[in-house]
């Protein structure tokens, strides 16, 4: 699995619908919304293959982060945010 370091600016939406790869981000600095929800700095979140989910950058700061793409054992039900 390959891992990069990416710089997202802020007030960036975009969509993650792949329908067999997770999406799992590290946060290091910055903040991303989801479904109601805020990942913040040293928070991993996994945004499961198999539904559409909507990431926004906070409007005040990039986001820097890691990123992999991963294949998708199981499908998860929603997105997991973890610390």
């Amino acid at each position: 699995m390959q891992v990069d370091e990416v710089v997202i600016p802020a007030a960036t939406s975009f969509t993650w619908d792949d329908t067999s790869q997770n999406l799992i981000l590290i946060v290091l600095a910055g903040h991303l919304f989801f479904n109601d929800q805020v990942a913040g700095p040293d928070q991993t979140l996994v945004v499961p293959a198999g539904q559409t989910t909507t990431l926004t950058v906070d409007g005040q700061e990039a986001l820097h982060a890691l990123l992999m793409v991963r294949q998708a054992p199981t499908m998860l039900a929603a997105p997991l945010l973890g610390c």
